[in-house]
């Protein structure tokens, strides 16, 4: 099944501002991938991973 986005990131114990810093965008535009992980890109799909420390297999990005 796999971590939602949202998941990760707590489970990360991060807040939307610190990922957002990793990803280099705004807190805004970070909130809006976490409600629509589809519009990730894959450079900040995995720069998400990256900053989550967990792997791309194990976090759903796109609709099943």
């Amino acid at each position: 099944m796999g971590f939602t986005v949202k998941q990760a990131r707590r489970y990360a114990e991060l807040t939307q501002e610190a990922v957002a810093k990793a990803l280099g965008v705004s807190v805004g535009t970070y909130a809006r991938l976490e409600k629509h992980p589809e519009l990730f890109t894959m450079a900040q799909a995995q720069r998400f991973c990256n900053a989550v420390s967990i792997s791309e297999d194990e976090i759903k990005f796109f609709a099943d």
